[in-house]
């Protein structure tokens, strides 16, 4: 309402993405899961036959959820970021089935 959302995505409508703020470790976590596939589930129960990965994705941040540096979970891998006025800008070059971004204040 007035202002961009706390966090969207560039990234196709078959990728969640769930973002909240860990105020304890001072820390935002970003869960992102791929439900592009083959063989999509046809009713309760049923199973995807293969996931399509996707590429090139991007996560916009606003404060307070916007932070220093950005790293792929699980392995810890840095992700480039680029901030400009003030909100954050997060590059992931592949999502198989799910990542966690782990955005840090350092």
């Amino acid at each position: 309402a007035g202002s961009p959302p706390p966090v969207s995505a560039q990234a196709p409508e078959t990728v969640e993405v769930t973002a909240w703020r860990d105020e304890k470790n001072k820390r935002a976590i970003v869960h992102l899961v791929n439900r592009t596939g083959a063989g999509l589930a046809q009713g309760e129960g049923s199973m995807m036959h293969e996931v399509i990965p996707v590429h090139d994705l991007r996560l916009f941040l606003a404060a307070p959820l916007a932070g220093a540096t950005a790293r792929i979970q699980p392995g810890g891998g840095i992700l480039k970021s680029v901030h400009e006025s003030g909100r954050m800008t997060v590059f992931i070059d592949r999502l198989e089935i799910w990542d966690v971004v782990e955005i840090s204040e350092r």
